[in-house]
């Protein structure tokens, strides 16, 4: 079930975001929310810049 819902997922959305949620899927479920957390200062510092 997982193969055909990465599949799913690799078709709908942009590459950049398949792999960010790759990533996040790859993480211990503790560490998910820091993980995302940092991601978004990195935008905001990013679009602030």
């Amino acid at each position: 079930m997982m193969a055909s819902l990465k599949e799913k997922l690799k078709n709908k959305l942009s590459n950049e975001d398949y792999q960010f949620l790759l990533q996040i899927l790859d993480l211990p479920p503790s560490k998910v929310r820091g993980f995302i957390e940092d991601k978004v200062k990195e935008v905001l510092n990013y679009d602030s810049n």
